[in-house]
């Protein structure tokens, strides 16, 4: 009887990845066909309005360079034009307890976006994107939570530039 019951289900683990492959499943960050990509006429790409020193410069060229574009540092060789405005970084308070202590967070991030070709034509016009994230205040661990919203952001950051290069990819086919 056992071993009917483990022959079967080793049989149907080996069985869930095909049927998760044909029903068109694929696992976050795994899209790397062509519904994916850049088309190749954005390339080289200079990013505006983020300093080259922040963080998000580095996560958003990570992601366009992964959707299949260049990067480059000079505005005059660039084929298109990335323009970011309107950074938005902000904390709130979600909840406090009977002692007016906040227990709760949450952190936002946000920009506006807007493709443009080399010469100054509009490809895509402005657009914003926000994400948000909470997490619980531990009066106990201050350094550590430190510690946690900085994860987060970095974390908020990675889908900030997932989304913009999801957009692009969709608004330039």
């Amino acid at each position: 009887m056992n071993q009917t019951i483990t022959l079967r289900l080793s049989w149907l683990l080996l069985l869930l990845p095909l049927l998760l492959q044909g029903c068109g499943f694929h696992l976050r960050g795994s899209g790397n066909g062509p519904a994916s990509q850049l088309p190749a006429s954005v390339s080289p790409v200079y990013i505006q309005g983020v300093d080259s020193s922040q963080r998000l410069y580095s996560v958003l060229a990570q992601a366009l360079t992964a959707g299949g574009a260049q990067i480059t540092a000079d505005p005059e060789q660039a084929a298109s034009r990335l323009l970011i405005s309107d950074r938005r970084s902000n904390r709130e308070v979600l909840a406090v307890d009977s002692n007016g202590k906040v227990v709760e967070f949450q952190l936002i991030e946000g920009l506006s976006f807007s493709l443009v070709t080399g010469d100054g034509n509009e490809r895509i016009a402005t657009q914003q994107i926000t994400v948000a994230q909470s997490y619980i205040n531990a009066e106990l661990a201050i350094l550590g939570k430190t510690e946690e919203e900085y994860a987060l952001r970095e974390t908020m950051y990675q889908r900030l530039a997932d989304q913009l290069v999801r957009r692009l990819v969709a608004q330039l086919r």
